[in-house]
């Protein structure tokens, strides 16, 4: 047989994968590619991939499209998940895994990291004034439980106390 075909299939008896093979090998696919993520200042971070393809699999993760290495701060660059912690400033920007067999490479799509603000509350004149950064979506709630529906998309928010108690949260 010429070429290869892989079946995957994902169901009640977990991941399944089928492989009739006439060549070199299969190409690395992606069953779970990195997603974005936001983070405070101080924080920890998780991103993670998960590849299928003739064994075996190196993972490399990257920045910005150049490789990280395992650091004080920096763990698993080499495997399926990288976690970054103590989240600085020069940490923001694009992660990228590229995962290797002998068969090829191929390169998931870039997550972003980004850096959440906290929410700021102002009272001024009988108004309340709600601040964040980072592009989050202020909601907002009749009971700390919910439900929670959106209130705002963009920062400040400003509102005047009138009526049933509301509780505020900002989702990134």
């Amino acid at each position: 047989m010429a070429g290869n075909l892989a079946y995957v299939a994902d169901g009640e008896a977990g991941l399944q994968v089928v492989r009739l093979s006439g060549g070199p090998g299969f190409l690395p696919g992606f069953l779970v590619e990195p997603a974005d993520q936001v983070a405070l200042l101080g924080g920890t971070v998780t991103f993670h991939a998960q590849a299928a393809g003739d064994e075996p699999l190196q993972y490399q993760w990257r920045k910005d499209g150049l490789n990280l290495a395992d650091s004080a701060r920096i763990t698993g660059s080499g495997s399926a998940t990288l976690q970054l912690a103590s989240i600085q400033a020069e940490d923001l920007g694009a992660y990228d895994v590229v995962v290797s067999n002998q068969a090829g490479s191929v390169t998931s799509h870039a997550a972003r990291l980004r850096l959440a603000s906290e929410l700021t509350v102002v009272m001024r004149s009988g108004e309340v004034i709600l601040s964040w950064g980072g592009g989050g979506t202020l909601e907002q709630a009749p009971t700390v439980r919910g439900p929670w529906t959106d209130a705002a998309i963009s920062s400040p928010f400003s509102t005047a106390p009138s009526g049933p108690m509301q509780y505020y949260r900002v989702r990134w």
